[in-house]
């Protein structure tokens, strides 16, 4: 949540420091509640919040990643999407379609995401 909000007022600003927040917070967070819907339901929504602010708030440094840490972001935002709570659910439907809107407007991005 503290990354989450970081990443919100400060946006750009951490573009150089996204592989390791991706690493070290999505990436770890993603590897312990894939298996299931249950388990660590404290970090669930930390995490979909935190992948949704770095795709609303710092959109340079998402787009300038490795592709297989933006697949993490894309996988996060699935698991979303797929989650049982419809709060949780709700977070990844509307980061893809932030996603969506950012991949619709930049040509070059257009091109970088497929």
């Amino acid at each position: 949540m503290l990354f989450a909000t970081m990443i919100k007022k400060m946006g750009e600003n951490l573009s150089g420091y996204l592989h390791q927040i991706i690493v070290n917070l999505a990436e770890s967070t993603l590897n312990m509640i894939k298996d299931d819907f249950v388990n660590y339901p404290e970090f669930r929504e930390g995490c979909f919040l935190l992948v949704d602010k770095i795709v609303k708030h710092c959109t340079g440094g998402l787009f300038s990643i490795a592709s297989d840490k933006f697949m993490t972001i894309i996988n996060t935002i699935l698991f979303a999407m797929k989650h049982e709570k419809p709060e949780l659910m709700e977070i990844g439907l509307e980061t893809m379609h932030a996603l969506n809107q950012l991949v619709v407007t930049e040509p070059s991005i257009t091109t970088l995401f497929y």
